[in-house]
C-alpha cells in the first residue's frame, strides 16, 4: 500500500444513528404546532373570499384529510394503553397531519402573494389616474 491510498477506516462512511422515540415525538410535535401556527397565521390574513374554486378544492381535501389522520392518531393514542408499537404509528402520524398542514400553508401562501401582485396592480393603475 502506498502513502496516497486511504486506510480502510476513512472509507467507511460515518454511520447516522435514527432519532431516540423521545426526539422523533419532540421533533414531530414541535412541527407539527409550527405547522398549526403557520396556518393559523395565513388563514387570518387571506379572506376567504380570495380563493380560487380550485383552492378551495384543496383546502377542502386537506381537511378532511388531516381530520382523518387525526381520528387515527386518536384510535391509535387509545391503543398505546395496550400495545406499545401505537405509538410508533402516532410519531407517524404527527408527521403525516404537519406535512398536510403545510402543503396547505404553501398553497395559502400563493394565495396571498397573488392578493399582493393584484394590489400592487390596482396601486399601479389608480395611481395613474387625475381627480
Amino acid at each position: 500500500m502506498s502513502d496516497d491510498t486511504p486506510t480502510p477506516d476513512v472509507l467507511i462512511p460515518d454511520v447516522v444513528s435514527p432519532p431516540t422515540f423521545d426526539e422523533a415525538v419532540r421533533t414531530g410535535m414541535q412541527r407539527l404546532q409550527d405547522a398549526i401556527q403557520a396556518f393559523d397565521e395565513l388563514a387570518g390574513r387571506i379572506p376567504e373570499e380570495a380563493y380560487h374554486p380550485a383552492e378551495t378544492k384543496v383546502l377542502e381535501a386537506t381537511a378532511a384529510e388531516v381530520q382523518t389522520l387525526v381520528d387515527a392518531g386518536l384510535i391509535d393514542f387509545e391503543s398505546a394503553a395496550y400495545d406499545s408499537e401505537a405509538w410508533y404509528h402516532i410519531v407517524e402520524d404527527l408527521q403525516r397531519v404537519a406535512s398536510k398542514l403545510y402543503d396547505a400553508v404553501f398553497l395559502m401562501r400563493d394565495v396571498e402573494k397573488r392578493l399582493a401582485r393584484e394590489a400592487g396592480a390596482a396601486e399601479a393603475s389608480d395611481g395613474g389616474t387625475v381627480v
